[in-house]
């Protein structure tokens, strides 16, 4: 028996893997890494190109596409969606009604001699709001003149007259009319006065008694006319010095008006009031007391008695 054996050559290693660059210090598999890429340069610039073609269709052709299917439908489909969105908000008219406050409503002006040139002028401010204070600038003007400016506080739902007392002129008022210079408005807190209404009523409480009329003829010491009465306080509140306009009628008309300050009015007292006229009134039947201080001011009242 013969035995053939084939022996087959021994692969040699590669020259080159043994080769080490002595002068960069680059090994064999960034040479062979660096051999690839240049024998595929181009191949890869190609693929590059390619990627970035493609890129450019999908992007800018989608945005074309998006941007048609929007002008074409899109659109319209906003416009209706506005349209719908506003006709579904409810008219705000009512709510800021609700919230801002309303004009003060103006009486006629009127003016009353009380005295050698000396001239009292008067109008009657309403308040119809029921939420807001107004404070009020405003000054009277006539022909050939016009008054000081003066302020004033009317109260939620109150109507109060306002006035400027002896203004002196040596000229006839006429034409009288009443100027609001401005109005600032302060809305209630409803979270410190939940009912302002029932808020004010506990505050402005003054009975008036005792009225009594004497011409001037009657009271020869003076020789003046004479109105007298008698104010109290009929609330729990005791104030330091509040200010009142009086307001005396020949039945219902106005005659006139003068301004009163008791200084203190305590709680559940009584103060006599005296007034007299060195212009002669006629006949005065009545009087009316307007609250003229600002009971949402704390500074208007005193500490209870203990």
């Amino acid at each position: 028996m013969v035995f053939i054996m084939f022996l087959g050559k021994k692969k040699q290693p590669d020259p080159l893997s043994r080769y080490e660059d002595v002068t960069s210090g680059y090994s064999n598999r960034e040479l062979r890494i660096s051999q690839w890429y240049l024998q595929h340069k181009f191949t890869l610039q190609k693929i590059e190109i390619g990627v970035l073609i493609a890129w450019c269709v999908l992007s800018v052709g989608g945005s074309l596409i998006a941007w048609g299917m929007y002008l074409f439908s899109g659109y319209q489909a906003d416009v209706r969606l506005q349209q719908s969105l506003v006709q579904s908000f409810r008219d705000d008219t009512a709510l800021r009604d609700a919230y801002s406050a309303r004009d003060l409503q103006v009486r006629s002006s009127q003016f009353f001699s009380v005295g050698t040139d000396r001239y009292t002028f008067a109008a009657f401010l309403h308040n119809p709001n029921v939420r807001h204070v107004a404070r009020v600038s405003y000054r009277f003007v006539y022909r050939g003149g016009t008054t000081a400016v003066n302020e004033a506080v009317v109260l939620p739902g109150a109507e109060r007259p306002v006035a400027v007392f002896g203004h002196g002129t040596d000229i006839l008022p006429t034409e009288v009319r009443f100027v609001i210079e401005s109005v600032d408005w302060s809305r209630i807190d409803p979270h410190k006065v939940a009912d302002p209404a029932l808020f004010i009523a506990d505050r402005v409480q003054f009975s008036v008694d005792n009225f009594v009329f004497e011409p001037g003829g009657v009271l020869s010491d003076i020789g003046s006319d004479q109105i007298g009465f008698d104010i109290t306080n009929d609330t729990v509140y005791s104030y330091f010095d509040p200010e009142f306009h009086v307001a005396y009628y020949d039945g219902t008309v106005l005659l006139g008006l003068v301004n009163v300050v008791i200084e203190p009015f305590r709680s559940n007292t009584t103060e006599q009031v005296d007034l007299r006229s060195i212009v002669p009134l006629g006949t005065v039947t009545g009087v009316q007391v307007f609250p003229a201080f600002d009971i949402f001011d704390p500074q208007e009242f005193m500490a209870p008695l203990l």
